[in-house]
């Protein structure tokens, strides 16, 4: 989110540099055998850095794509998986004019664009950043009717337009129907011309979720009954070599392959909202995005003086904030980004907000990680906890990874080193569910 504001394209390459050194190393039986082996994940956007600005727009991706370009023989590209989304309607008028929508075309738009910028020919996994429908998001949690576009147009036309089945035709759910079928159409299109491997959501409910997936698997059961009946058609010929003399079917309509949603220590909505069963339901895996809660859960910002916190509080620092004599005075690194984009980024002052239940919050946590010894201090802890929460990588069908910033490579180095060490012990969680019992959500 920083490449290109904060930090400058040499710093964003020494970032991307040091987490590719970091991040596992693939199976060597795979690699042998000639597959795709990605090491590295890297999530961006077409609208970053933060915080947006027209003349900084798409500037995070042309760093990416230089720093892939510039491995030469190392061949980067084969080595990263790339996650980048494409902005929902806004106030942003320098990305495709608003954008006034997020459907099929401007959805293209979007990944035409992001191809260019990161001067590559495929994208991973495109998300859409936001919905294209009004949802209580970024710090917002109570859904109010009145703003919902879907159902505003129902009440236009008096609610009474009904289908051959009898379902009115202009209700919410038919819009977001009609209005995902727009989405993944364009996605497979970008699939079967080779521009996309996946589509993805962002900052979704379980409504937007539940109706994309149905969309996709009705779409999908409708094109393997032709194909069962276009392979019936063909008859005769010896059967067992006719898979050889046709040629592959293309791919099927994709479906929902991520949800990349708000998830840490100060926000476990994700878990009681209804999105971690629709998860479970339709076996999407969660990309948690904010693990760290802006920083908030290293304890940084609760330093009253940066110097104390790493690098002259250049970045943020942050690993060893509960060793200082007095960790819970108000201030932080004056260049963290919370202090440095305070007034300009909008979460800073609503999501992230530092509130005192937050800050209660923060000191309860990062004492948990003191009194157990974690290295790393709130920092581990609060990554350990988003990759691992209840030993889900055991019980969980549907997985989960962790999206982290950096703006360091001592940053880089520290959060692959918690990443590594595993799941936190049972009473740890127990500490934190308590802490959580009576101070939940404080930063959604």
């Amino acid at each position: 989110m920083q490449f290109g504001e904060a930090l400058s394209p040499s710093e964003s390459h020494a970032i991307m540099s040091a987490a590719a050194e970091e991040a596992p190393v693939a199976s060597a039986a795979a690699a042998g055998a000639g597959k795709r082996t990605p090491l590295l994940a890297l999530d961006t956007a077409e609208a970053y850095p933060v915080p947006m600005a027209s003349v900084t727009s798409g500037d995070s991706e042309r760093i990416i794509g230089d720093w892939l370009r510039a491995g030469g023989r190392s061949n980067r590209r084969e080595r990263t998986v790339l996650i980048t989304k494409a902005s929902g309607p806004g106030d942003q008028p320098w990305l495709r004019g608003g954008p006034p929508r997020l459907d099929g075309h401007h959805l293209s738009r979007a990944l035409e664009g992001s191809l260019r910028r990161l001067r590559v020919e495929e994208i991973d996994l495109l998300l859409l950043h936001w919905p294209d429908r009004y949802v209580p998001m970024f710090g917002e949690v109570e859904f109010d009717p009145s703003r919902s576009f879907f159902s505003s147009r129902s009440r236009s036309n008096g609610g009474n337009d009904e289908g051959d089945d009898g379902t009115d035709e202009n209700d919410g759910f038919a819009e977001a129907e009609r209005h995902f079928e727009d989405i993944l159409s364009a996605a497979f299109d970008a699939v079967t011309q080779g521009k996309l491997r996946a589509i993805g959501l962002s900052n979704e409910t379980p409504t937007g979720l539940l109706v994309a997936s149905s969309v996709s698997r009705a779409r999908r059961r409708r094109e393997r009954r032709e194909r069962e009946r276009e392979t019936e058609g063909q008859g005769g010929g010896d059967r067992k070599l006719a898979p050889l003399l046709r040629p592959p079917p293309p791919p099927l309509f994709p479906g929902v392959a991520a949800v990349s949603n708000a998830y840490s220590l100060l926000a476990r909505n994700f878990d009681s909202s209804g999105m971690a069963e629709a998860c479970e339901a339709t076996r999407v895996p969660l990309l948690g995005y904010g693990p760290l809660a802006a920083g908030l859960l290293s304890g940084k910002y609760e330093i009253e003086n940066g110097e104390e916190n790493g690098e002259n509080g250049k970045n943020g620092g942050g690993e060893n904030d509960d060793e200082n004599d007095n960790p819970f005075s108000n201030g932080g690194p004056p260049l963290a980004r919370l202090n440095r984009y305070r007034h300009e980024y909008a979460e800073e002052g609503r999501r992230y907000a530092r509130t005192p239940r937050v800050r209660e919050a923060v000191r309860s946590y990062v004492e948990i990680a003191r009194r157990h010894g974690l290295r790393g201090g709130g920092a581990e802890l609060a990554l350990r906890f988003a990759l691992l929460p209840r030993g889900s990588s055991s019980s969980s069908s549907s997985g989960r990874a962790a999206v982290f910033g950096a703006t360091s490579v001592e940053q880089v180095r520290a959060a692959f080193a918690a990443a590594g060490v595993g799941a936190l012990s049972k009473e740890v969680l127990e500490e934190c569910d308590a802490v959580h019992a009576r101070n939940p959500n404080p930063a959604p």
